[in-house]
């Protein structure tokens, strides 16, 4: 039976030394496997032809100068790749654990150290809105006001809640 790894410092607080290299390892290993779903993804993406898009529609009031009243009007904005939307959902995932694995690790360790995760909600934030907006267009939802207000409310949402995680733990 080997003895458990010193614990390492962590200004205040301390996280397992073997925690936190196995936390390492996992991070690379899944910024690895989104790095390549998203590439799968992309690969796919332009192996349809053409490539499969939903408009993004704008609407507007206009006013109709025979009848002197405004009325609704739309008109198309852009075409969103859905693949490539697909796809930066899984890149931000991979940018995500490449930051909490190697620049930001030791910021990411005394947060867990602390009982606090606060870059997985920020990614989340981001990703979430991604997937929000995607989730949308697929519905039928083609006006950008709706998924363009809806995001950033989740987004907030999500780094409102983060600020509650430790409460929301059991106490041990």
């Amino acid at each position: 039976m080997t003895a458990a790894a010193p614990p390492l410092a962590v200004a205040g607080s301390t996280i397992p030394a073997d925690r936190a290299q196995s936390l390492h390892r996992w991070n690379v290993v899944l910024a690895v496997l989104h790095a390549l779903q998203a590439g799968l993804i992309i690969v796919l993406s332009f192996a349809s032809d053409p490539l499969v898009t939903r408009t993004v529609t704008g609407s507007f009031l206009q006013y109709d100068q025979a009848t002197e009243t405004l009325f609704n009007a739309q008109r198309s904005l852009f075409e969103l790749p859905l693949g490539l939307a697909v796809a930066l959902f899984f890149l931000l995932s991979a940018l995500a654990h490449i930051a909490v694995a190697f620049p930001f690790r030791s910021w990411y360790e005394r947060s867990l150290a602390r009982g606090q995760n606060p870059a997985r909600w920020i990614e989340y934030a981001l990703s979430a809105s991604v997937m929000i907006v995607i989730i949308a267009m697929l519905t039928g939802i083609q006006d950008a006001g709706a998924p363009g207000s809806v995001a950033p409310v989740q987004s907030a949402s999500a780094i409102t809640i983060q600020g509650t995680t430790p409460a929301m733990q059991p106490k041990m």
